[in-house]
């Protein structure tokens, strides 16, 4: 079974972990990035640290996996790299046929060369705007606040300031040790101003109270969510969107193999859910695979994967109503009437 040709959303793709390889390499000769220091080898060339980089894959737990991030944060210091590296985000997903996608990333982690985290942001949307433009595209700008930091508060207020180029906040980074509740002030904020937007890493690293909690602070959809829920939770997430990850979560040992995904059991419950990459270059994927990856693992047929992507329209942060419907249609034009999701 071939998915190219199937049109598709991305709603969980970070920008700092879907570089073009050769964009690292380059992007670190040009800034004076040390790529020795970063990855330990001695003499790098561009085939070593493509190397390095998806030996991400093969992580023993989510903060190894985690730490390959330092050699691509790096790189992404100048309005020139967030630029590139977000046109080049949106060409990629229209090389798999993705008519959608929401790219994200923490301003937080690109001011070391001088930028504020407002010029990075200006600069990511500006290269998906280009893109778009190149492309057809459409796309959507989701902030992420970082678990261990203490800056969600500043997050979510730059969420709200620039809603003419951002569409979604997100909790990002290490899940044990630094729950939801830390950052219960920044979720309040936006909750109070009514922005819609809402997502948070949760069941990547941690059990399904880390889910219940995401829930409880406002969060429209929950990025991974890789736990067996209670019958209480499965409720409330009928109502959300899990943002599924199964390469991502294979890698990082949340689940032992993606045959036990508990993907299958939010299908059977029928609660809405997106197959998504997460990292395409550390986890050397994309959406054919992860979609050819399900097949595979569960029996899906084609009609599974339009009418997922039909359900996920709704859990969009960056199209308005309009958009919606118009793009309901587009995905829909080949439904199978026996289609069951």
């Amino acid at each position: 079974m071939t998915f190219s040709r199937l049109k598709k959303l991305e709603f969980h793709d970070h920008l700092d972990g879907s570089l073009r390889p050769l964009t690292v390499w380059e992007e670190a000769q040009k800034n004076g990035v040390n790529i020795a220091c970063l990855t330990g080898e001695t003499h790098p060339t561009p085939e070593s640290t493509e190397k390095w980089l998806k030996s991400a894959a093969a992580s023993r737990n989510l903060n190894s996996f985690l730490e390959k991030f330092a050699l691509t944060t790096a790189v992404l210091q100048t309005e020139e790299s967030l630029f590139r590296a977000a046109r080049e985000t949106v060409h990629d997903w229209h090389a798999v046929n993705t008519v959608y996608g929401e790219t994200r990333f923490a301003p937080e982690n690109h001011t070391a060369g001088g930028l504020s985290e407002e010029r990075a942001v200006e600069a990511v949307a500006a290269g998906l705007k280009a893109g778009s433009a190149e492309t057809g595209v459409r796309t959507g700008l989701i902030l992420c606040a970082m678990r261990q930091n203490c800056r969600s508060r500043k997050t979510a207020e730059l969420c709200l300031k620039r809603q003419d180029l951002v569409c979604g906040f997100d909790l990002a980074g290490p899940e044990r040790g630094f729950p939801v509740t830390l950052h219960e002030e920044a979720f309040r904020l936006l909750r109070e101003a009514g922005f819609r937007g809402i997502t948070c890493h949760a069941g990547e690293d941690a059990n399904e109270k880390a889910v219940s909690l995401a829930v409880e602070a406002g969060a429209l959809r929950v990025g991974h969510a890789a736990v067996f829920a209670d019958q209480p939770l499965r409720e409330r997430l009928r109502e959300r969107l899990i943002e599924c990850c199964l390469t991502s979560n294979e890698a990082t040992r949340a689940v032992s193999d993606i045959r036990c995904h508990p993907v299958k059991t939010f299908f059977a419950d029928g609660i809405p859910f997106l197959l998504c990459c997460d990292d395409r270059l550390m986890c050397n994927t994309d959406l054919n695979r992860e979609y050819a990856r399900a097949a595979d693992a569960f029996g899906w047929d084609e009609s599974v994967f339009i009418e997922m992507n039909r359900r996920a329209v709704d859990f969009a942060f960056g199209l308005t109503d309009d958009e919606k419907t118009r793009l309901k249609a587009e995905i829909g034009e080949s439904v199978p009437s026996d289609a069951n999701l």
